[in-house]
Formats: C-alpha cells, structure tokens, sequence
C-alpha cells in the first residue's frame, strides 16, 4: 500500500476557512487491502473525508479529502492521520501533518519554513 503524499503541509495560513489537501492510497500489491479505519489525531482542527471503510483490490487507488480549519493561537500546529489495514505486513500507517497558523497578516513575509 502507498499514500501520497507521505506528508501533508498546509503551509502558512491565516485563521478562518478551510484549507483542503488530497490524499490518495494505492493498493501495490498482488492481494486486496481493506482499509479498516481512520483516525484523525489533531485536536478537532483537521479532517477527512470520506471516514467509512473500504476495499482496494490490486492496483486500485481512492482519493481522499483532508481539510484543516484554523482557529486558536498562532504557532505550529502537528498533526496525524492513521490508516488501520487489514493486512499483517502494514496494520497501519501514519501521515504526519502540519500547518502554520500565521497572527496577522504581517506574518506573511516570513520566509517559508
């Protein structure tokens, strides 16, 4: 199995609306996978959907929808979303997340991290 992208980097935003990144997973090898779960770790800040379970057969990918919605203080903000498998060899995978909740808009002539 594989997801792309391995990272998801919201970059630097401003709080408000949510910013909205694809995750696709692809089925690599010669077996189907289901994917049994997937748990968002993120203090309630980010998303996906769709969240229902679901089985790729070889060779066959899903996209997903993962949004992050601002709000709190500025800073870092770290996160992670877990896929739980079916499979023996990968129970489940982690892709980190991250994203820079900019104060004002005079934060935006930062150089990029």
């Amino acid at each position: 199995m594989a997801v792309a992208p391995r990272y998801i980097n919201f970059g630097k935003i401003q709080e408000g609306s949510p910013h909205k990144r694809e995750m696709t997973i692809l089925n690599k090898g010669e077996e189907k996978i289901s994917i049994t779960d997937i748990v968002v770790k993120s203090e309630g800040l980010m998303s996906i959907q769709p969240t229902n379970r679901f089985t790729l057969i070889p060779g066959q990918s899903k996209t997903l929808s993962v949004s992050f919605t601002p709000s709190g203080k500025p800073g870092y903000f770290y996160g992670s979303i877990i896929i739980m498998t079916d499979a023996e060899y990968l129970p489940k995978k982690i892709i980190r997340a991250r994203a820079k909740l900019l104060k004002d808009q005079k934060d935006e002539y930062l150089p990029k991290d």
